[in-house]
Parts: C-alpha cells; sequence; structure tokens
C-alpha cells in the first residue's frame, strides 16, 4: 500500500475525528510531494516489465526533481525535467472502521491497496490517525513546537501484512494543565489566538494524553469547548470546583466566603455542570481558594488542636 500525496481518508465518523484526520492530510501534504502521473496503460506497460520495483527514494532512479521547501510555507515546489512522464505506483486509501477493542485502543492493519484502522471509540481513532503520521510520515508529536523540519518523500511504501496493535494505557486519565497562559496570550498564528491552544492540545493527543485543564478563569470557559471538540476529556483549577465561575470574578465586592454566601456558591456550581454537563469531564470537587489562598481562611475560624491538626 502507498501513500502519496492524493492518499484519501474514508470512513471518518466526523467530529473529533474529522479533526485528526484532516490535521493526517495535513501531514501528507506537507511530508508528500505531488508528481504528475502518466496515462494509465504507460504504467499498466510499466509495471508488467518492473514487476512493482518502485523507489521511494528521490535519488537518480526517482527522477531529476528538484525539490524546493519554502521557508516556513510547508508548501513544496517541484521542477520535471527529463522525468515528467516517470510512472508513480497508486495512492492507496487510508479506511477507518470500527472494531472490537479495548477503550481508547486501535489497530492498523496493511493490504496491497489500503491502510486499515479500526477502533471501538473516538480516541481510539484519533490516537491511530496520528500513530500514521508518527509512523510512517515521521511527524513527531511535538513538530510545530520543535519547528520540525520535514524531508519530503514521493510516496511511502507500507508493506502488505503489515500490522500494529496498541495496548491499553496503565494510567486512566493522562493529560496536563496548561498553566501560566498569559506566555500564550498576545501570540497568534496567522492572525488566530486560538490557534497556539489548538497546537498545544494536537500536541497532547499525539503524545496519547486524554485529559487537560485549558487554563484558569475565562481562559478555561474559553478554550473548554475546544478541547472537547478535539476529544479530550476536561478538568478544572483547584479555584474553579465543578468548573464553575470563580466566585471573586462573578462578585467582586464581596467575600469569597461560603459560610457567607452559600446560595452563590451554589448557583455559580449549577452553572458550571450545566455549562459541561453533555461533554467528558472529570469534576473537580475540591476548592483550594480564590488567589491561590486556603479557603479557610476565608470561610471557617478553625482552632489547630495540639498536635497542628485543624
Amino acid at each position: 500500500m502507498f501513500i502519496r500525496n492524493n492518499t484519501k481518508i474514508i470512513g471518518i465518523s466526523g467530529g473529533a475525528v474529522q479533526k485528526a484526520a484532516e490535521n493526517l492530510v495535513r501531514d501528507i501534504r506537507k511530508a508528500i510531494v505531488p508528481m504528475p502521473e502518466r496515462a494509465d496503460e504507460d504504467c499498466e506497460n510499466d509495471a508488467k516489465q518492473n514487476a512493482g520495483n518502485w523507489h521511494t527514494d528521490a535519488e537518480p532512479k526517482a527522477g531529476n526533481w528538484h525539490i524546493d521547501a519554502e521557508p516556513n510555507a510547508g508548501n513544496w515546489r517541484m521542477d520535471a525535467e527529463s522525468n515528467a512522464d516517470t510512472c508513480q505506483p497508486p495512492a492507496g486509501e487510508i479506511r477507518l472502521a470500527s472494531g472490537d477493542l479495548p477503550e481508547e485502543c486501535f489497530c492498523l492493519d496493511a493490504t496491497e491497496d489500503a491502510l486499515l484502522l479500526s477502533a471501538s471509540d473516538e480516541l481510539g481513532f484519533i490516537y491511530g490517525l496520528y500513530e500514521i503520521s508518527r509512523r510512517f510520515l515521521g511527524i513527531l508529536p511535538f513538530w510545530f513546537w520543535n519547528d520540525q523540519v520535514i524531508e519530503p518523500k514521493v510516496f511511502v511504501e507500507i508493506p502488505a501484512g503489515f500490522r500494529y496493535a496498541s495496548l491499553p494505557c496503565a494510567i486512566r486519565f493522562r493529560g496536563w494543565f496548561i498553566n501560566d497562559e498569559v506566555l500564550l496570550a498576545d501570540w497568534q498564528i496567522a492572525q488566530n489566538p486560538d490557534r497556539p491552544w489548538e497546537m498545544a492540545l494536537e500536541a497532547l493527543l499525539r503524545l496519547g494524553g486524554n485529559l487537560v485543564i485549558p487554563g484558569t478563569d475565562r481562559n478555561s470557559e474559553k478554550y473548554r469547548p475546544l478541547a472537547s471538540s478535539m476529544g479530550l476529556y476536561v478538568t478544572h483549577h483547584h479555584a474553579e470546583p465543578l468548573g464553575a465561575p470563580i466566585f471573586a470574578r462573578e462578585y467582586p465586592d464581596l467575600q469569597a466566603s461560603y459560610k457567607k454566601y452559600p446560595e452563590k456558591f451554589q448557583e455559580l456550581w449549577r452553572r458550571g455542570i450545566e455549562e459541561q454537563k453533555d461533554r467528558k469531564t472529570v469534576w473537580n470537587l475540591g476548592f483550594r481558594g480564590q488567589g491561590d489562598a486556603p479557603s479557610g481562611r476565608m470561610t471557617l475560624r478553625i482552632r489547630p488542636t495540639k498536635r497542628g491538626g485543624g
């Protein structure tokens, strides 16, 4: 099976899987250069003579192709000279299909003309798509953040009979907290301020993560939908139990004290639940307090015991 610049992905279910599939198509466009094809009858004649002796490098047998990487653009330019009539192997398909696999696992099986990706759930398909990018195209998890130089290929061959099955992860929830997000606040990619966040979440998925705290306060409210749309579970900062709006933000003139305003806290908690009830959420029940101060200092007067307990 050959991955070429025009390889198609078949069987996408939409949603977060659609986004990962679009990223794989982007990776294919970056890693594999398009080449003109000869007429079908000429290719058939060559196939009979060469018995499938395709060349996967850009050395003399692949033709006198000159490949320029446009800086920072990811677009490849090719000049076809004496070998414009070179016959290329047909592009195979990447096919997605449901399978009886463990949660978040996937399986890759190659035939002569297709690479089959099987999974039983959304994250399984997402991890499988990014594994194709890593294993066959050489796109690393931190490709964006490390400015990876992607070496272009004419095509990638996956031998028929290739099989890879992922194993269940030992840790149920795996992720990170995007904190100190002021470092991202004024950064835009192609005039899009949300793009750095999207690239951070993509890197997490490429690493096999499934959980994120997408910032704090207004940022967490803003980027939870993005994280969810990419297939991730969302959890919350310690000042935002149940992902509720921060009390000090909603009531800046009131002391953030549950003892004084229990009904206001409870209403904020209800809002957090309602806003996220249809998403994959790991609910945070702890409450560190506003402004990184212990909530007990604002709410209760607790006299420590002689042993120092509270």
